[in-house]
């Protein structure tokens, strides 16, 4: 597919890194592809070997993951948020023949990892020894030479002419292995997941891949030398499901102009907008809302058409300040899935007093691609306690099952949701789905149910459930009566360690600009509204939310704040 554009669109402008001043055409990013694969080649990459990318986002980065699997081996994306000890768990799982990693872009020098990936004199051991990687590159920095790092310059190759990449020369099917990505561990450990890259194909393949024809008709060249005119910006990073799905969009959807961020900022969010005038922009809803508390956020937001929400459900107050802050807003998505089942369910609301003919193009091509599985109307985001997840996607199962019985569930019953399709894809470390239940089913450890429009409603994470001496307590009941009481801008409700209940309530919050918050005045409105046991004994004022690498809310970052205010507070 990369081949393709490059063959059809050769000076097209496809990624950029606006903080970087970098720009790539389908010819210029296939041309450095092609040098890093042979590169790649030439060390004697096999097919499924591993190569680990560890740099912040720039132009190299996704030229690696591209030429990882171009090679025939397998991208693992790694977030450059990890402490050493998770880095050095990831890589111990992942075991990559070759690591490539950025020089100070990260907080972990890399003259640090020499004793993270290898056992040598000098540096700390392993506790499992017998890996160590072939061949380590460092980009952008001279490389000390009693390092064992090369620098990444010596790893590119010309292809000769009648170079073809490996995919082209070896047998690819829907279950080969392109990626190993990482889940957010937002509340554990991450856990290695590989997926292949038909499990990012909005349509179902066939067991084997046929490649595209060599040329494409000519409205449809037509309409991507049209669509190249508008910008994306994408929030998310390339070790990201939702992030790496993005990335994807311009193959295999439409020719858009794709910008992405070094790393998440909501102010360089901001800026990188006015800079490439980007008209769409795709992130979690926590960063959305981090970018539109800033002052001058209104002005820079009302150039963007469409917001494509990821990775987190999003809440009715975000709807309404995403309506609020963009202006000019046509239409929003919502999207439901994880790292283990990839999408799930879609849906696109269309804002009733805004027309734009150009994007109802584009989504009207997208639609007929099956990239968008169906229109959800806008009041039924304010209809509803629960979060919408989209409709359920086409080749896609969603069955509801009793968490008390274990039976399934009807049409509208709240249960947990299991999730059956070919794009469910095993962990990394044991080559199987550790919650899946017979047939295929993957239960997500989601709350939730189907309603009569085959949309999944997200309730609450069963994880999430506090167990106050034995009542059940959903967080998301009282998140949502916290978030409607004036000045509070987030709330997040976790269950805390007690002896005596074995968890009491707590609850984080932050206020709004020119908020005051009174905590006294704030218990008595939730005594009003909830039972008494459903009452937080415990709150804690943010100055905003802990979010994790991917953009969701750290929950175990606020659990451990709040034990430490209760320490305090005990002491």
């Amino acid at each position: 597919m990369l081949h393709q554009r490059a063959l059809e669109f050769p000076d097209t402008p496809c990624y950029l890194f606006p903080e970087r001043g970098q720009t790539c055409t389908w010819r210029s990013l296939w041309q450095e592809v092609k040098a890093v694969a042979v590169g790649l080649r030439q060390l004697g990459i096999q097919r499924g070997d591993r190569i680990a990318i560890l740099m912040e986002g720039c132009a190299e980065q996704l030229i690696c993951i591209y030429a990882a699997i171009a090679a025939g081996g397998v991208a693992v994306p790694l977030s450059t948020y990890l402490t050493k000890e998770e880095l050095r768990g990831c890589l111990l799982e992942a075991r990559p023949a070759v690591f490539i990693i950025g020089s100070a872009e990260q907080h972990i020098a890399y003259t640090q990892l020499q004793g993270v990936v290898a056992d040598r004199p000098g540096t700390e051991a392993l506790s499992d020894t017998h890996w160590i990687p072939h061949h380590a590159f460092v980009l952008g920095s001279a490389v000390d030479s009693s390092s064992f790092f090369r620098n990444y310059k010596t790893l590119k190759s010309e292809p000769k002419p009648e170079y073809r990449p490996a995919i082209d020369s070896l047998p690819v099917t829907v279950h080969t292995p392109a990626f190993l990505l990482f889940s957010s561990g937002t509340t554990g450990k991450p856990k290695g997941i590989l997926r292949s890259a038909a499990s990012f194909m909005a349509k179902k393949p066939t067991d084997e891949i046929v490649k595209a024809p060599a040329f494409l008709s000519f409205f449809a060249r037509k309409g991507n030398v049209y669509v190249n005119r508008f910008a994306g910006l994408s929030l998310l990073p390339l070790y990201h499901l939702a992030g790496i799905g993005i990335l994807l969009t311009p193959l295999q959807v439409c020719n858009i102009r794709l910008a992405m961020l070094t790393r998440f900022n909501p102010v360089r969010a901001l800026q990188s907008i006015a800079q490439t005038k980007a008209r769409f922009l795709m992130g979690t809803p926590h960063m959305l809302q981090a970018m539109m508390a800033l002052e001058p956020a209104t002005t820079q937001l009302e150039s963007v058409l469409g917001i494509i929400f990821a990775s987190a459900a999003v809440r009715p107050h975000v709807v309404k300040q995403a309506i609020q802050s963009c202006k000019n807003l046509y239409f929003f998505s919502v999207s439901y899935g994880s790292t283990e089942t990839g999408a799930v369910a879609n849906g696109t609301c269309f804002l009733p007093n805004n027309r734009h003919v150009a994007v109802s193009l584009l989504l009207r091509v997208m639609r007929r691609l099956n990239y968008l599985d169906g229109e959800i109307a806008l009041e039924a985001f304010f209809q509803t306690t629960a979060s919408i997840g989209g409709k359920v996607a086409r080749q896609v199962e969603v069955g509801i099952l009793s968490p008390h019985t274990g039976a399934w569930l009807p049409v509208g019953q709240e249960g947990e949701i299991l999730v059956r399709s070919h794009r469910i894809m095993p962990y990394q470390h044991t080559g199987t789905m550790d919650a899946q239940q017979e047939e295929g089913w993957f239960k997500t450890g989601d709350l939730g149910y189907v309603d009569a429009r085959n949309c999944i409603m997200i309730t609450d994470r069963l994880k999430h459930i506090i167990s106050r001496g034995g009542e059940k307590i959903s967080p998301a009941e009282i998140e949502k009566i916290m978030q409607q009481q004036p000045g509070i801008e987030e709330a997040v409700v976790v269950g805390v360690p007690d002896v005596l209940y074995g968890e009491v309530i707590g609850a984080a919050f932050t206020e709004k600009t020119g908020g005051a918050v009174s905590i006294e005045v704030l218990r008595e409105t939730l005594q009003a509204s909830l039972s008494s046991f459903k009452v937080p004994q415990y709150f804690l004022r943010l100055s905003a939310l802990p979010l994790n690498a991917n953009g969701k809310i750290a929950v175990a970052e606020v659990r451990s704040e709040l034990q430490h205010m209760i320490q305090v507070q005990h002491a």
